[in-house]
Order: structure tokens, then sequence, then C-alpha cells
């Protein structure tokens, strides 16, 4: 475990594009089918704190660690998905991915033996799930949802101050989550 002070200075700024379509607009028979999909590009950057960088210098750190990425935002998010909506039949069907890129978890720190810990990173990771809903009358729906499908290796690893070198941390994964219910709902 490592002692890191939080900052007052940091910026976070990003760009988001995204794009849905109906497709019975293009194909009447294709009424109810919506694709789409979004782009995140996100850039962040936290100037690390004087104290921090006073035991930096205390441990023998000689790298320069003044800015770092801003923990827990992603320098990337990609989400495409398709959905299925049969009004007839009261039918729900949407299939959805996203994509996260690396995401710092830990800014560099010194604990309590003075001893250097890098920055954790997580590696970018995909996720799929699925998810269906049924009327079964007028305020009732049964749902169905799959959450995490590929259940992918989640990795995270310890990076130089430089950049120029990983060790792997951790690696696991999440699990699939599957869930099953049914919701009432009624207007007051």
């Amino acid at each position: 475990s490592s002692d890191v002070c939080s900052s007052d200075l940091g910026w976070l700024e990003g760009f988001e594009v995204g794009a849905r379509i109906g497709m019975g607009e293009l194909y009447e028979p294709l009424t109810g089918l919506t694709i789409g999909g979004n782009a995140t590009l996100i850039d962040s950057q936290v100037q690390v704190a004087q104290e921090d960088l006073d035991r930096f210098e205390l441990a023998g750190v000689t790298a320069d660690l003044s800015k770092r990425d801003m923990t827990g935002a992603p320098n990337y998010l990609y989400n495409v998905y398709a959905t299925v909506g049969l009004e007839d039949t009261g039918t729900n069907i949407g299939l959805f991915y996203t994509a996260q890129g690396e995401t710092l978890l830990s800014g560099a720190g010194i604990n309590g033996n003075f001893d250097f810990i890098p920055s954790i990173y997580a590696k970018p990771v995909g996720t799929l799930n699925f998810t269906v809903t049924q009327r079964l009358f007028e305020n009732f729906q049964v749902f169905f949802k799959a959450k995490n499908l590929t259940n992918p290796d989640i990795r995270t690893v310890y990076r130089s101050p430089s950049g120029s070198y990983e060790a792997t941390r951790s690696t696991y994964t999440s699990g699939i989550d599957l869930s099953l219910g049914i919701t009432a709902s009624f207007d007051f």
C-alpha cells in the first residue's frame, strides 16, 4: 500500500461522436431494428501534489513524475449496439458491445518503507451484453439480462515512469452475470 495525496490541479477533456439509425427507414421490413454506436476519446492530466513529489525525491526516484493521467479516466470508450423493438408483441432485444481503453487505477506512490510503487493501469478490455424483455400483460414484463458474455481476461499492469516497461500485476475474469425477473409498473 502507498500513500498518495490528492491534487487540486488537473483537467479532463474529450470528444464524442455517435450515430444510430432505424433500419426501417432504409428498408421497411426491418422496422424496429436500430443499429448504433459511439466513440469517445478522452485525454486527462493531473498535476501531482508537491507532497508526493517530495516523497519521490526522499525515496531516490529521479524520474519526472510531476504529471500523470487522471485516475479512472480511460483513454477511449467505443460502443456498438443493435436493438429490436417489436411493438405488436411487446418484445425488445438488445446486443451491446463496449470497448474500454487503458485506465489508470492508481498513480505512482511511495510505501511506508520508502519503496517506489509504479502506476497501475488496467489494459483495454471489451464486454458484450444481451437483454430481452417481453410484455406479458399491460403492466407486466419478464426480462432476461446477460452481462459480460465474452468474460474477457482483465489485466492490470505496473508501468514504469517512462512508460517503456510493464509488468503484469493481476489477470482475472469478472464472470458472466445472468438475471431473470418480472417487473410491474403502475401509473398513479
